[in-house]
């Protein structure tokens, strides 16, 4: 067997049995389907606020808190436009799952532009995508396209998006997770984000400029930067949990920016909350 027949059997079997995983003939995966409630019953025993990891395969426990608690958790989905089932897979997010959070790693750094050949964000295979998901009713587009250095950081590309679907919200990630060494570039390129319906977040801002100490103030002048362009309005706090805490405390992800003159107390509720809920439609 070739090396492209063993890559067109495992998709084909793959696909088979994620079909057969959302049917009522599901196998071995039957079993394991009827484990997730158990755990969501030992879960609702302790007071818990978060969920990183349901052992292998958390999605479907994802998809039950997100149900059962829709006030606390709203789950995303994903998918690679490149691969021979996107245009079912989406169906199936929007159809059956009802997804209304979609999130696209397109950075060269960890996402498909990494181990893709480059591509324009907007243009085809993802065009046909974001056209979709601009038709569902409250849906959030999240975006990472990672640092200015990349070729992946095509903010022209989130500029077009935002005119084309007015109606759909966009979350650009990491404030495109500059360096420390990207203030010129991040300056140039963040007006091209200054839309009604789009929202940067905060997450991972530290480790960008590592190895900068607490209170970060290269990530506080950045940020700084963007309220200035874009409004408090539209900046979301966030810390790229768990793998961020590695190397950081996750009271300074917070605190760092809580005891900066950069935002006054009503601002910080706006970041900290208020504009999550309208980029997100927790309201």
């Amino acid at each position: 067997m070739t090396d492209e027949e063993y890559k067109n059997m495992s998709v084909k079997e793959f696909t088979k049995a994620a079909k057969n995983y959302e049917s009522d003939h599901a196998g071995i995966y039957k079993m394991c389907k009827k484990d997730y409630p158990d755990i969501l019953e030992e879960l609702e025993k302790e007071d818990f606020s978060d969920l990183l990891d349901a052992g292998c395969g958390p999605a479907p426990m994802i998809s039950l808190l997100a149900e059962k608690y829709p006030d606390r958790f709203k789950a995303a989905v994903t998918l690679d436009a490149f691969c021979k089932e996107a245009d079912s897979i989406l169906n199936h997010f929007i159809d059956d799952l009802h997804a209304k959070v979609f999130k696209f790693e397109v950075s060269v750094g960890g996402g498909m532009m990494g181990y893709h050949k480059n591509f324009i964000i907007d243009g085809e295979p993802f065009g046909k995508i974001f056209e979709k998901i601009s038709k569902v009713e409250k849906a959030t587009l999240v975006l990472d396209i990672g640092s200015p250095f990349m070729e992946s950081c095509q903010v022209e590309a989130v500029d077009r998006l935002a005119q084309k679907y007015p109606n759909l919200n966009i979350v650009v990630c990491h404030l495109l997770a500059p360096r420390r060494e990207d203030g010129a570039t991040l300056e140039k390129a963040l007006p091209y984000l200054k839309h009604k319906n789009v929202w940067i977040d905060l997450s991972a801002l530290p480790w960008n400029v590592s190895p900068e100490a607490y209170p970060y103030p290269t990530a506080l002048k950045f940020i700084s930067m963007a309220k200035e362009v874009l409004g408090t309005e539209k900046i979301i706090w966030g810390t790229d949990s768990p793998c961020v805490m590695t190397k950081f405390k996750y009271a300074d992800l917070y605190n760092f920016i809580i005891e900066s003159d950069v935002f006054t107390e009503k601002e910080l509720e706006m970041v900290f909350y208020q504009n999550a809920v309208e980029a997100y439609y927790l309201g």
